[in-house]
């Protein structure tokens, strides 16, 4: 088993450390994805520095696919190419969706025994709060766990250093292997372009950014209309220790997201509702 249990006590400790080992205690298997595209920069980044403690394989989109969630490609054929990725074992691109991507990594390009983990990212722009839902990035990774495999998505501020998130990521791989396999579960690290304190394991919460309307970009006389989205950042912070809120100040969040989606709260209420009856 990848992980050992063992209480979670020294995350914010390992992931602020800049001079952790680098040299894990076995090597492991990592498939690599992500939304941006297969030669994104911080995809690349990450490759270089996964390889230091696992083999990394690489199976992504071939061009942006941002915003793809866990969509699926139906009822079309898809290409798939071979790429040459500084860091990776080997690489490949796919003309689908971030979820079809790692879903072809998975079944396709694991060989005889199963990945260890699957690394989605590094995306740019974060994926904090209910942004998630929309995400690519989080998309492939939950495909991940949908198929058995530990997962992790990875964002960053636009311009934060693809250096600097790809250590936090190894950083806390390594950790993550000393700690219980909790199943279903994605853990979304986001790291802002200043970072300010330790990392800090936060619940998703607040409204990152969001859709506020549609501008119209061609009109009569210009062919059929055409749009483009406006958006608008934060709409809500969200809850005091939010990941959201946490983000916006300066933290590099870590957040466990579920794959079940049910509203316990919901579901408890509504069983004692008259459903039978007229």
């Amino acid at each position: 088993m990848l992980f050992r249990t063992c209480a979670l006590t020294s995350l914010a400790l390992l992931l602020a450390s800049p001079n952790q080992d680098r040299v894990a205690p076995e090597r492991l298997r990592i498939l690599v994805t992500n939304d941006d595209g297969i030669a994104a920069p911080g995809l690349l980044a990450l490759c270089k520095e996964l390889a230091s403690i696992a083999e990394v394989t690489v199976c992504a989109p071939d061009s942006n696919r941002s915003g793809s969630s866990q969509s699926i490609t139906m009822g079309q054929r898809m290409q798939v190419s071979e790429r040459d990725i500084e860091g990776a074992v080997r690489a490949v691109a796919v003309s689908g969706t971030p979820a079809d991507a790692a879903s072809f990594g998975i079944l396709e390009l694991s060989g005889e025994k199963p990945f260890d983990l699957l690394v989605s990212g590094i995306n740019r722009g974060a994926n904090v709060g209910d942004i998630s839902h929309y995400s690519g990035t989080v998309g492939a990774a939950m495909e991940a766990v949908y198929r058995g495999i530990p997962a992790i998505a990875v964002s960053q501020a636009p311009r934060a250093d693809e250096e600097l998130s790809a250590a936090i990521t190894r950083r806390f791989i390594l950790e993550m292997r000393r700690q219980a396999a909790i199943p279903g579960v994605v853990w979304s690290i986001n790291v802002p372009r200043k970072v300010e304190g330790d990392p800090l394991v936060a619940r998703m919460g607040g409204s990152y950014t969001h859709v506020a309307k549609f501008q119209k970009i061609s009109g009569e006389g210009e062919g059929e209309p055409e749009v483009w989205r406006s958006r608008m950042a934060p709409r809500s912070k969200g809850p005091e220790g939010c990941d959201t809120a946490e983000y916006l100040a300066g933290r590099v969040t870590v957040t466990p997201l579920g794959f079940d989606w049910t509203d316990e709260r919901a579901l408890n209420a509504a069983r004692g509702w008259k459903l039978g009856e007229n």
